[in-house]
C-alpha cells in the first residue's frame, strides 16, 4: 500500500483551520461546516451464513460482552490524532457522531457475532446461561503522526462457575495492531479506525471456545 505524507498534511489542515478562525474572527469567510462520522459495521444485525472469515462450524457456547471499557482521553466526540511528545490532538470540525463508549461496544458485539457464527450478548443485555464472559478494554485508538492509525486492546475470558463452585482464572489477551493511512484526511483515518477494530472483533472470536 503507497503511503502518502498524511503527517504533514494534517498539519496543513491544523494551519488553514487556524487561518479560517482568525479570518472568521475579523469579518472573513464562515467557519469550516463540522464533518460527523459514524462508527458502524457493514451489517446491521447478525446473520448465520458461512463464510471464510468465520471460525471452523462447531457447536457454539453462549456468550455475553460483559463490558467495553474505553481509555478516558477517547471519551470525547473530536478524532484523535497524536503528535510530537505524545501530545493529543483532537479534531474540532471531524467528530464522531456519538460518543465510543457507546459505539464500541456495538461494533464489537455484532462484528465478533459475525465472525464467531453466533450471536453474542452486548453489555446492554443479561445472559444467565452464558458459558463464557467476555471483557474488554480499548487503551488506544487514533492516528500518529507518522501516518499510521494504531489500536492497542486487551480482553478477558471468564469462565462460568464450575458446579463445585470453583471459578477457573480468566484467560487474557493482548492486542496490538497499526494500519498506514489509505490516503490522506481523516476518512481514511476512521476507515482505518473501523478495520483495526474488525481485527480485534477477529482475534477475539478465534479464541472464544466451542459448547
Amino acid at each position: 500500500m503507497n503511503r502518502s505524507l498524511p503527517a504533514s498534511t494534517f498539519r496543513a489542515c491544523a494551519l488553514v483551520l487556524s487561518c479560517c478562525l482568525l479570518s472568521a474572527c475579523f469579518g472573513g469567510a464562515k467557519p469550516q461546516a463540522t464533518q460527523y462520522y459514524l462508527l458502524r459495521t457493514e451489517s446491521s444485525t447478525f446473520t448465520n451464513d458461512s463464510s471464510a472469515a468465520k471460525v471452523t462450524p462447531r457447536q457454539l457456547a453462549p456468550i455475553h460482552l460483559a463490558s467495553v471499557q474505553v481509555a478516558p482521553y477517547l471519551n470525547q466526540s473530536g478524532l484523535i490524532m497524536e503528535t510530537d511528545n505524545q501530545r493529543i490532538v483532537a479534531a474540532r470540525y471531524h467528530q464522531w457522531s456519538e460518543p465510543l463508549n457507546n459505539s464500541i461496544p456495538r461494533f464489537l458485539s455484532r462484528s465478533i457475532s459475525d465472525l464467531y457464527g453466533a450471536e453474542i450478548t452486548g453489555p446492554a443485555l443479561s445472559l444467565s446461561n452464558a458459558h463464557t464472559t467476555i471483557d474488554i478494554h480499548i487503551e488506544q485508538l487514533h492516528g500518529q503522526e507518522n501516518g499510521d492509525v494504531i489500536l492497542e486492546a486487551s480482553w478477558s475470558l471468564r469462565p462460568s462457575v464450575l458446579p463445585s463452585g470453583r471459578s477457573t482464572t480468566p484467560q487474557v489477551f493482548a492486542f496490538n495492531d497499526t494500519l498506514p493511512l489509505a490516503e490522506d484526511g481523516y476518512d481514511a483515518l476512521v476507515a482505518a479506525e473501523k478495520q483495526l477494530l474488525t481485527n480485534l472483533a477477529s482475534a477475539i472470536a478465534q479464541s472464544l471456545p466451542a459448547q
